[in-house]
């Protein structure tokens, strides 16, 4: 697919999608932390982990079914998408490394910076990479 088909009406609407699932699944996940959290006596880094690979089920559903409506093969397109996210982290870990060591920048900006950009390349990885079918 060459960039002109990227800047396509149908990407815009993917996109748009995308990002109101990105914020459903963030809100699910901190939501829920802060909810069991204050309602339990669950360990909270237990509540943390359960609540993130529950976020991640989450978020790769509803892109899968609404952002993208993919008919790949969920057992190969969610490994490609775990191997997105975990692609992210590391490039998260090194970008924000990167700005505040030889860049100099806070890590407050660093995660900003990372934050604001991240969401585009993640998008791209996971029109053309994760729900291909």
């Amino acid at each position: 697919m060459n960039f002109r088909a990227l800047l396509h009406a149908d990407t815009g609407a993917q996109f748009f999608k995308y990002v109101i699932c990105g914020i459903a699944t963030v809100g699910f996940y901190v939501g829920g932390v802060w909810l069991v959290t204050r309602a339990s006596d669950f360990p909270e880094l237990w509540v943390n982990s359960i609540f993130y690979a529950l976020a991640t089920v989450l978020g790769y559903g509803l892109n899968y079914f609404w952002s993208f409506k993919s008919t790949a093969k969920h057992a190969a397109s969610f490994t490609k998408y775990l191997a997105v996210a975990i692609t992210g982290v590391g490039l998260n870990f090194l970008s924000v490394k990167f700005m505040t060591g030889s860049a100099g920048l806070s890590v407050t900006l660093a995660a900003f910076i990372f934050a604001a950009l991240w969401p585009a390349v993640s998008f791209a990885a996971q029109k053309f990479f994760v729900y291909r079918a």
